[in-house]
């Protein structure tokens, strides 16, 4: 029976060094090597061109669309996604993934999931192992990490060893290359993406809305401090009103530099990044599965 080796590429550095790696490097027929990219309809124009550059580049990539794109589901979810609620991955990624797969063995092929996850990553990636786990409770099918113990260093050698670019929005100062910007965005990244995309910043004030609750931001109502706030959303089980921010609002947040004794906000006067200013102990997105990187 044919082995079939699937990747999810999402235009990062990590899974199109996977990809990369797989076609040029590990000795496996480039006729067993299947890459999807999962087209949320929350991508950067970059990271879409970025697609197409290793599609042409390294090795085909079929893209593949969920039911319902970010915007249709946090409606249909009445909110969007947060820290503790991170149902975009699993509605937008992985459930797509898991159909493809799943039409893979229907067919008669073996299928082994591959990750582009490495040790240094994070502490929950650092207890991981080159086989096994999280994907059999999933797929059902056990996950290969063949660049588990790699450092960063070498996916930035074998992306310049064979000649491949990085997607650009690295160069921007993104530190990740899925949505734009991904609900779990640092502060400065959103300054970043203000600064970069203004029209990204209009999209998604577009795109949050405000219904007999109140309003609806893409941003999590803890996430910008209540005095810059200027909408409220009232709690339909308690009736509680809270003060939640806009895109808007956290843009503006995005510009000041916290007062650590108080946690006032003082604005900062320039546009420009300075690393120290950088909100370094943000919360990262802790999945496992690298399926937006």
């Amino acid at each position: 029976m044919t082995v079939i080796y699937h990747v999810g590429c999402s235009s990062g550095k990590d899974s199109s060094g996977l990809l990369l790696w797989l076609v040029r490097e590990s000795g496996i027929p480039s006729g067993q090597i299947r890459a999807t990219f999962t087209n949320i309809g929350n991508d950067a124009p970059e990271t879409l061109e970025h697609i197409e550059y290793l599609s042409h580049e390294v090795h085909p990539i079929e893209t593949i669309y969920p039911p319902i794109d970010f915007y249709q589901l946090a409606r249909k979810k009445g909110r969007f996604p947060g820290a503790k609620s991170r149902f975009c991955t699993q509605e937008l990624k992985m459930k797509p993934s898991k159909a493809y797969i799943d039409g893979l063995l229907a067919e008669g092929y073996d299928v082994v999931p591959c990750s582009g996850v490495r040790k240094e990553e994070s502490d929950t990636r650092a207890k991981l192992t080159e086989w096994g786990n999280p994907l059999e409770n999933y797929y059902g099918l056990s996950e290969w990490r063949p660049l588990i113990e790699w450092k960063i260093e070498e996916i930035f050698l074998l992306h310049k060893r064979h000649g491949i670019r990085l997607n650009p929005l690295y160069a921007m100062g993104m530190s990740r290359v899925g949505c734009l910007p991904c609900i779990m965005s640092r502060k400065s990244e959103i300054r970043r993406i203000a600064k970069n995309f203004p029209e990204r910043i209009e999209w998604l004030a577009r795109h949050e809305w405000t219904d007999e609750n109140g309003y609806h931001g893409f941003r999590p109502r803890k996430s910008v401090p209540q005095a810059m706030c200027h909408e409220t959303y009232t709690s339909p089980k308690t009736g509680t009103v809270f003060k939640v921010p806009s895109i808007h609002d956290a843009v503006a947040w995005s510009f000041t530099k916290d007062h650590k004794k108080d946690n006032t906000q003082f604005a900062l006067d320039f546009w420009f990044d300075d690393p120290k200013l950088d909100d370094f102990d943000a919360h990262v997105c802790p999945s496992t599965m690298a399926a937006c990187e």
